[in-house]
Formats: structure tokens, C-alpha cells, sequence
């Protein structure tokens, strides 16, 4: 099978079509692709980069981000990419063990028919969900009063055998898991394996945001519902990645402002040049809570301690690092007359870091260009207009 990364215009684009207020290009397209996917000819992944900017919800616009989402499942379906973190903690996993430097625990996979875009809430929650439990239930028993040493030594016993899976038993999700989109038996069942120890937290937050992934369910859960502090996952879900995209948009604002002076004196250049590569260990820092998941010994690795020729081997890292610091060069003139920053950049480098893992990928005619210049190899996947992915399907096709 053939795998394409959809550029976020298009599937708007193909909302569009579900509304009936598209151009009839893009209809054709759309039932093009998928005729593909009905074929099991062409999979569609959806990350989170994409989901996040498509999910826009408001109100207002709830009908086309409805749209959005149908046409989102239609094309996707089950199929998904890492959410970036994950992404990047595969991807460094890989080149430490190819080095000798670590044991895998499992193969990475970076396509995947399970839906997990989405990033994990073992720490976020679920960990301290645990956590604070034990804390209350201990609580209770060294607050009960005591007059003798027996008593004492009962409630050092009753401590001692403090059972987290048999209170969790007796707990009614039923409310909870209406309000959360999760069915009551398998939440459940999660939290009381959880506490049994008999899943880790990371599987327990696969299995919980597995039965909300897809986008009409997750717009039900998290939108539409006015449940208190219900939007606070899709807040931290963009969170996640929102630390490293600030940090970039930083620098390229910064960037900005010393283009605006006109002429920048060469040392400038160079040392945002220079910038720039470094920013290769930020990326890699989204992958340290996820690491634990695919190699053993994760907790000794200090990213910001690994060797730069090393870093710079991660599989995502060159093109990502080469598409910076060509957009630094665009920015500045370094070739030509200096060109105006773009808002949409940072978001456009994120979707970048899945170019490798895909056969073709889609992107606006302005970042394809920075690609394409910046890597040769790379722009051989880059699709940069909606109307030549089907011909260029239909060429990976044809090949033997």
C-alpha cells in the first residue's frame, strides 16, 4: 500500500465538498482518493499536527468542522501517524540501538491502523490519578484514632494491606464515563488494572483515548458537551507540541525583526545559522517522556548531553534542520532579495517531521519550494498541488 500525507488545506478543501459548497475539481479529487482507499490501494495517516488545525471549533463554525472531521474519517479512517513526542522518541530509540548504545524493548511502527495520534496521559493523569488515591486512602487510615498498641499495630496492618483495585471496584463510573465519551465498563476495567499493576499507565491511556480518536467523537466529548473542565485534554493535546512550536516562533520572530533592519551584517547571519541547528536537541526533548516505551535504560539518556554529529542522525532531524536554516537563508537574502516571514512556518516544519515516514506528501507551493531546494531527496515525495496527487498515485501504482 501506498501511504500520503494530506496537507490540512486539502482535507478543509474536502469538507467542503460534504457541504456541497466546493468546486467541482475538488469533488473529483476527493472521490478519486477515496476510490483508493476503498481499493486498499492508498492509506491516508492523520497526525496530530493535523488534527489540532483542523479542529478549530467554535460555535459559529461547528458545521464545517464537523465536515472537516467526516471527511477527515473517510479519507483516514484507522490509519495514524506518532504524535510528534512519540515521534521523535521512535526515531532517536532506533539510531542509539543501530549504535550499540541501548537494547530495544519493542520495533517501532510509524504507521499504524489503531488511530494513536494522540499523545499519552499516563503522566499527565493517570499517573497522578494513582498517585493521589494512595495519598487520600493512607490519609484515612492514619487520621482513625488509636488507643493501644493494638490499635496501632491494626491500623500499621491496614495500611500495609491498602488494596487501590478493591476501592477502585466498588467505584460507580457510570457518570464519569458518560461525561468523558469512554463507556463506563472499560473505564472501569482499565483503572482497576491499572491499580492492579496489571497494565502500565501508557497502555491504560491508549485503551481510555482510543474510544474518543475519532474526530466527530472527539468534537462530541470535548466541544458540544458543556462539562466542567472537558476541554482541558484538547488544551493540553496542543500543549504538548505548543512548548516547542513557542520556541521556534521565537526565533523565527526574532529573525524577523533583524531582517527588517535591511542589510544584516554576515556574523548575524551566521550565528541564527547557527541557532538554528541547535534547535535539532528541542526536538528531540518532545520525545523524552516516551522514550521509556521502546528502549531500556531511557532514564540514564541526557539529551541535551548527546553528541551533535549523533543528533543530527536522527532520522528527521537533517530535513528539518535543513528546511530552518533555508528559510533562515530566504528570510535574510543570504541568495536574492530577502523575503517576508511566514505565520504558518512553525506549523509547516511540524508537518514536515513525517515527510520520511510516507511514500508521497502534501504541501503548500511555498514550503515545497523551501524543501525541495533544501533537499533534493525530499522534494522526490513532495506533492505541492492538491490536482497532481492522484497522477502521481497513479505512477506509484504502476511501479513494480
Amino acid at each position: 500500500m501506498i501511504s500520503v500525507y494530506l496537507d490540512t488545506q486539502d482535507i478543509s478543501k474536502f469538507g467542503d465538498v460534504i457541504r456541497g459548497k466546493s468546486q467541482d475539481f475538488d469533488e473529483n479529487i476527493y472521490h478519486k482518493l477515496l476510490n483508493y482507499r476503498a481499493r486498499g490501494d492508498v492509506i491516508f495517516p492523520v497526525s496530530m499536527v493535523m488534527f489540532s488545525e483542523l479542529m478549530q471549533y467554535s460555535t459559529e463554525n461547528r458545521d464545517i468542522c464537523i465536515a472537516k472531521a467526516q471527511a477527515m474519517e473517510n479519507l483516514c479512517g484507522p490509519w495514524a501517524v506518532p504524535y510528534p513526542g512519540r515521534l521523535m522518541a521512535m526515531e532517536l530509540a532506533e539510531l542509539l540501538c543501530d549504535n550499540g548504545r541501548y537494547r530495544l524493548k519493542k520495533k517501532p511502527l510509524y504507521i499504524t491502523d489503531d488511530r494513536y495520534w494522540y499523545p499519552t496521559i499516563a503522566t499527565y493523569m493517570l499517573d497522578d490519578f494513582v498517585k493521589k488515591l494512595r495519598m487520600r486512602e493512607r490519609k484515612k487510615i492514619d487520621d482513625i484514632p488509636t488507643k493501644n498498641f493494638m490499635h496501632k499495630r491494626a491500623k500499621l496492618q491496614k495500611r500495609k494491606k491498602l488494596s487501590l483495585s478493591e476501592i477502585v471496584c466498588h467505584y460507580d463510573f457510570v457518570a464519569l464515563g458518560r461525561d468523558l465519551g469512554v463507556s463506563s465498563n472499560t473505564l472501569s476495567d482499565v483503572m482497576y488494572k491499572l491499580t492492579k499493576r496489571k497494565i502500565t499507565s501508557r497502555a491504560a491511556s491508549k485503551r481510555l483515548l482510543f474510544e474518543i480518536s475519532k474526530p466527530e467523537k472527539f468534537i462530541e466529548v470535548f466541544f458540544d458537551r458543556e462539562i466542567e473542565g472537558a476541554q482541558e485534554v484538547p488544551k493540553w493535546m496542543s500543549g504538548k507540541g505548543e512548548s516547542f512550536k513557542s520556541s521556534l516562533d521565537s526565533i523565527l520572530h526574532e529573525i524577523e525583526v533583524f531582517s527588517e533592519f535591511g542589510e544584516v551584517a554576515p556574523a548575524i547571519k551566521e550565528y541564527w545559522l547557527d541557532e538554528v541547528s541547535k534547535i535539532a536537541y528541542t526536538l528531540l526533548e518532545l520525545g523524552k517522556e516516551d522514550l521509556n516505551e521502546f528502549i531500556y535504560g531511557s532514564n540514564d539518556i541526557d539529551i541535551s548531553t548527546l553528541p551533535s554529529n549523533l543528533v543530527h542522525k536522527v532520522r528527521s532531524v537533517p530535513l528539518f534542520v535543513r528546511a530552518n536554516t533555508a528559510y533562515v537563508r530566504q528570510v535574510f537574502g543570504f541568495h536574492g532579495n530577502p523575503k517576508n516571514t511566514e505565520k504558518s512556518i512553525a506549523g509547516d516544519l511540524m508537518h514536515l517531521l513525517y515527510l520520511n515516514h510516507v511514500d508521497l506528501w502534501r504541501g503548500d507551493r511555498s514550503f515545497s519550494a523551501l524543501v525541495s531546494g533544501a533537499d533534493a531527496r525530499a522534494g522526490g515525495k513532495i506533492v505541492s498541488r492538491l490536482r497532481d496527487l492522484p497522477e502521481r498515485i497513479e505512477g506509484l501504482l504502476r511501479c513494480p
